[in-house]
């Protein structure tokens, strides 16, 4: 591995302005100054704050730069898309560690650039340093509520539990990942690609938002077990979740069955599916975006059970920490 990089930060600093400058009348100044200057919105901003590190979250040795840089911002703009708002700004921070080229940072940004385009998302500013062992990318994001903003808190028993998209391929695609590297995103394109390329459910958010009937929210990052331990202590209630309703990508089950690994092992504690993990009042209606109903809101007291072959059991609530996992 080279001790140094081929560029420096300043030019690399000149790159990036270039390349992401913006003409959006919210941004009275973007990057090039101590601080960015943004119109001040009536509705205020939702902010939130996300690291990928490499090592911890991200293996290049199965990730492209493109796969990195996607990734880092999706992660960020799924917590917006969370609370049913719609991602605005940016700032990026990165430390760069020894050995990664200017073409391997430009086709980061490149990925990065992506997200960017297809949200409508501006880069406002950031910052670079060098990192002694491992690539590092913080992002901070900033997005404009939505009709209502979602909160943990507010889930109340009989509400129906529902969450987007499907479970269990992230970890499925890790898993893929692990066992065939690079190869893996052509043998098993789909559960791959929902591992290094997860998409932000920010078009369902903003949906869920002007429907209005939400009364809880979060994105499944750390597993759904993790997550409904989430919403149970901010809303002071508990769920019964119904395992055979668990939704899954055909290709998701076919991989399980093909390792011999417990498909709901996946769905439950396996994370980084990104999806929006929801309850609303089952009188408001059907959900207007495509979603599957997983169980119910109950009383505190019951806790959180999952129902598996007709019978009822505590659920473990565990999923990915940190500084445990």
């Amino acid at each position: 591995m080279k001790n140094k990089n081929d560029f420096g930060e300043f030019e690399f600093i000149e790159k990036i302005k270039k390349r992401f400058a913006s003409s959006s009348s919210e941004v009275l100044l973007g990057m090039g100054d101590d601080s960015a200057h943004l119109k001040s919105l009536p509705a205020g901003l939702l902010v939130t704050v996300d690291m990928l590190m490499e090592g911890v979250h991200f293996d290049l040795a199965y990730c492209e730069p493109e796969d990195v840089g996607a990734k880092a911002l999706a992660v960020n703009l799924s917590d917006i898309a969370a609370m049913g708002g719609t991602p605005k700004f940016i700032l990026a921070s990165l430390g760069i560690r020894p050995g990664l080229s200017s073409e391997f940072m430009d086709r980061l940004f490149t990925g990065f650039e992506i997200l960017t385009k297809a949200h409508q998302v501006t880069l406002v500013g950031g910052n670079l340093t060098r990192s002694p062992h491992s690539l590092a990318i913080d992002i901070v994001a900033m997005g404009t509520p939505g009709e209502t903003v979602f909160k943990r808190s507010g889930a109340k028993a009989g509400d129906l539990v529902a969450v987007t998209g499907n479970l269990g391929s992230a970890a499925a695609g890790f898993h893929a990942l692990k066992k065939f590297g690079r190869a893996a995103v052509t043998t098993h394109s789909e559960i791959a690609m929902a591992q290094i390329r997860p998409e932000p459910r920010i078009k369902e958010g903003k949906e869920l938002a002007r429907w209005g009937r939400v009364t809880s929210a979060i994105d499944v990052s750390d597993g759904l077990a993790a997550e409904l331990g989430h919403l149970a202590a901010a809303s002071q209630v508990g769920f019964e979740i119904e395992a055979a309703n668990l939704p899954a990508l055909p290709s998701t089950k076919r991989y399980a069955e093909e390792a011999g690994q417990p498909l709901r092992q996946w769905q439950l504690y396996g994370g980084e599916d990104y999806e929006v993990l929801f309850t609303f009042d089952p009188k408001s209606g059907k959900p207007p975006v495509p979603c599957t109903a997983i169980g119910v809101v109950t009383a505190k007291a019951n806790g959180i059970k999952l129902r598996s072959s007709e019978i009822l059991q505590p659920l473990e609530i565990s999923g990915w920490d940190h500084f445990k996992s």
